[in-house]
C-alpha cells in the first residue's frame, strides 16, 4: 500500500529493495498470472498462520479427513513454520507458476481461456495433489499431515515434466541444482531424519508422514506436467524445456 499509493516517492528505495528480494523484480499486476497467484498463496499462508493464533485450538488446522474435502485442500495452509513455507513459494512453486501460464496460453483462443486454464491448474497442483497427498499420508501413517510438503513436490515433479533443464538452486556459479535434484535431496534427507532419527533441518519437525506426502506430490506433480506437455504443446514442445 505504502509504494503504490506513495505520492511522494518517499518510500521509493524501499519500494525498489521490495520488488527486487521479494516480488522476482516485479510490482504486483493482476494481468501477471503466475505472479498474482503466487502473491494470493503467500496472503492465504500469513492469514492461516493468523487464525491459528486467534481461533480456538483444535478449530485450525483442519485435519485432512475423506470425509470433509474442503478441510483436506486447505490443510496444505498450516505448518509450524511460515518462513519455510514462503521461501518454498518463491524458490519452488512460482517457477512452476510461470510455466503453467506459458503451457496453456499456447493453444488458448483467448485470454480468459488462457487465465481460467492457469488458475485451474494452478489449484488442481498445489491444493488438488497437495490436500491429496496430505490425506494419503494421514491415512497410511495414521498421524496428521499439514502443510506445502506434498505441493512444494508436486511443483518440482511439474518442472521436471516440463522444464527439466531449468536450474532451480544456483549458487556462487558452483551449485546447480534441477529439479530432479531438488526432490531427490530432500527426500534423501528426510528419510535419514525419520529412519535414523539424525536430525536434519528438513523434515525435523514433521517425520515420515511428511516423506511419503513428498514422494507422492513429486510423482503425481510429474504426471501432470506430463499430461499438460502433451495435450498444450505440439511438435515445438522440445523448444520448451528450458
Amino acid at each position: 500500500l505504502l509504494c503504490r499509493y506513495d505520492g511522494n516517492g518517499r518510500f521509493d528505495p524501499l519500494c525498489s529493495w521490495v520488488e527486487d528480494h521479494f516480488c522476482h523484480g516485479m510490482s504486483f499486476d493482476r494481468f501477471n498470472r503466475p505472479f498474482a497467484a503466487h502473491r494470493m498463496l503467500e496472503f492465504l499462508l500469513i492469514a492461516s498462520a493468523v487464525s491459528m493464533w486467534c481461533m480456538k485450538p483444535g478449530w485450525w488446522p483442519p485435519e485432512p479427513c475423506w470425509k470433509r474435502p474442503v478441510a483436506t485442500f486447505a490443510s496444505i495452509l498450516w505448518f509450524p513454520s511460515i518462513i519455510e513455507d514462503l521461501i518454498a513459494c518463491n524458490m519452488f512453486i512460482y517457477p512452476s507458476l510461470v510455466k503453467i501460464d506459458r503451457l496453456v496460453s499456447l493453444t488458448a483462443a483467448s485470454e480468459g481461456v488462457a487465465t481460467r486454464r492457469f488458475y485451474l491448474s494452478a489449484v488442481a497442483l498445489l491444493f488438488g495433489i497437495g490436500g491429496l497427498t496430505n490425506l494419503v499420508a494421514t491415512l497410511m501413517m495414521r498421524n496428521s499431515n499439514f502443510g506445502m510438503h506434498g505441493a512444494t513436490a508436486a511443483s518440482l515433479g511439474y518442472l521436471l515434466a516440463t522444464a527439466p533443464n531449468k536450474v532451480i538452486i544456483r549458487y556462487m556459479g558452483v551449485i546447480n541444482m534441477y529439479a530432479s535434484d531438488v526432490l531427490m535431496a530432500i527426500a534423501v534427507i528426510g528419510l535419514i531424519d525419520s529412519l535414523f532419527s539424525i536430525r536434519l533441518p528438513v523434515f525435523g519437525r514433521s517425520g515420515r508422514h511428511s516423506v511419503l506426502a513428498w514422494m507422492l506430490g513429486g510423482v503425481v506433480g510429474n504426471m501432470m506436467g506430463q499430461f499438460q506437455l502433451d495435450r498444450y504443446t505440439a511438435w515445438w514442445h522440445p523448444f520448451l524445456q528450458g
